[in-house]
């Protein structure tokens, strides 16, 4: 369930953060949507994750000793079964892959959001792998 004003506010935390610099652990594409989804329903998705990395290898080791191995299962353990890409709405998460890596992306205003080291980028929708609803 979405909380009330979950859409102002995540306007609000969207151009907070559209420039702010690409950190492991602390501005990174899954914590991006991960504090996205928590405005959204007040729960912290990525609560086992934080403070546990600060480099890509340790997101790596992170998502092995805390979650599902990798990046798809890690999510479908938090948020379930992929949906289809025609029923996302505002505020959802995407797994998007560029080639060689994958990433997490929020969807907004028909795009895909991900915080990568140039601040907040849309990415092509060609390069979603996988959605969930959010909330």
């Amino acid at each position: 369930m979405r909380l009330p004003n979950w859409d102002i506010e995540l306007a609000e935390y969207i151009e907070s953060v559209a420039n702010a610099p690409f950190a492991w652990g602390e501005h990174d594409c899954c914590l991006f949507a991960a504090n996205a989804a928590k405005l959204i329903t007040g729960i912290d998705f990525a609560q086992r994750f934080r403070g546990k990395y600060s480099t890509e290898l340790g997101a790596a080791r992170a998502l092995k000793r805390y979650g599902q191995g990798d990046l798809f299962n890690t999510l479908c353990d938090i948020f379930g079964e992929p949906c289809p890409i025609l029923t996302l709405q505002r505020g959802d998460i995407a797994l998007v892959c560029d080639g060689e890596r994958h990433g997490v992306a929020l969807y907004y205003s028909e795009k895909f959001l991900n915080a990568n080291i140039d601040g907040l980028k849309a990415v092509e929708r060609s390069s979603v792998v996988a959605c969930w609803r959010v909330g």
